[in-house]
């Protein structure tokens, strides 16, 4: 969603949200995990990651938003430049991947999918969240059904409205991400987190929905298709 990226009670929230869902996905502890966290902006949840596991790197193809997350190097958390569909990191070799609101901003975002796999370890997980092309507004430009269009239209019309640069938008639907993710072993976070919000940290964030909370879980997974965001693990298979 369009949220401040220096916001450090946000990020440090989505953080903790993270980490709850990994929680429950993997036996071994944190601590003996490595972590790349792709797409990281100016770090902050990186930096409220870093203190759970062994190893923590955040990845961004801006300059002007490392120059930001730099500043919070410390031991066991590093950043560098690279562009998400060509990662500089050794194949196998990740425990855990997180792709937090990310491929909409990928061009060609199967190849994104692509190097995510390729960097895990077999069993390895990656935390997924991104924005559904099927909810009827958009918050990056903020503006109801312009994405629904072609995306050179409704990209020019986006920014006659806005009066400023917009950022190009690669959204897909449900059923276009699960087969960019097939290969993978697929937990949908979804309708558990609105289900139950407090549990992780997402009170904030459904506050105009959280009439949808007490919906049976059977008609929540129905309607997991409109949803306006997803949040998945998705899981490299190998032996358990």
């Amino acid at each position: 969603m369009n949220q401040p990226l220096n916001d450090v009670t946000l990020r440090h929230r989505k953080a903790v949200k993270i980490l709850h869902a990994l929680s429950r996905e993997t036996t071994k502890p944190f601590s003996s995990l490595n972590c790349v966290d792709i797409g990281c902006a100016y770090g902050l949840i990186t930096e409220s990651l870093a203190g759970h596991f062994q190893y923590t790197l955040g990845v961004d193809s801006d300059p002007d938003n490392l120059q930001e997350a730099k500043q919070l190097i410390r031991p066991k958390l590093g950043f560098i430049q690279a562009d998400a569909r060509h990662l500089p990191i050794e194949s196998g070799t990740i425990d855990i991947v997180i792709c937090a609101q990310v491929y909409e901003h990928v061009a060609h975002n199967d190849l994104l999918f692509e190097e995510i796999w390729r960097i895990l370890k077999p069993n390895g997980i990656c935390f997924f969240s991104g924005p559904n092309r099927l909810y009827p507004f958009e918050y990056h430009w903020q503006l109801p059904l312009l994405h629904w269009l072609p995306l050179d239209s409704g990209h020019w019309l986006a920014e006659q409205f806005r009066r400023k640069p917009m950022p190009d938008l690669h959204l897909l639907t449900y059923w276009s991400l699960r087969r960019l993710t097939h290969n993978f072993i697929y937990v949908d976070y979804t309708t558990r987190m609105i289900h139950d919000p407090e549990q992780f940290e997402m009170s904030q964030d459904l506050k105009h929905w959280r009439w949808m909370s007490r919906l049976p879980l059977g008609l929540l997974d129905k309607l997991i298709v409109f949803v306006p965001n997803f949040n998945w693990l998705l899981v490299k298979p190998g032996e358990r």
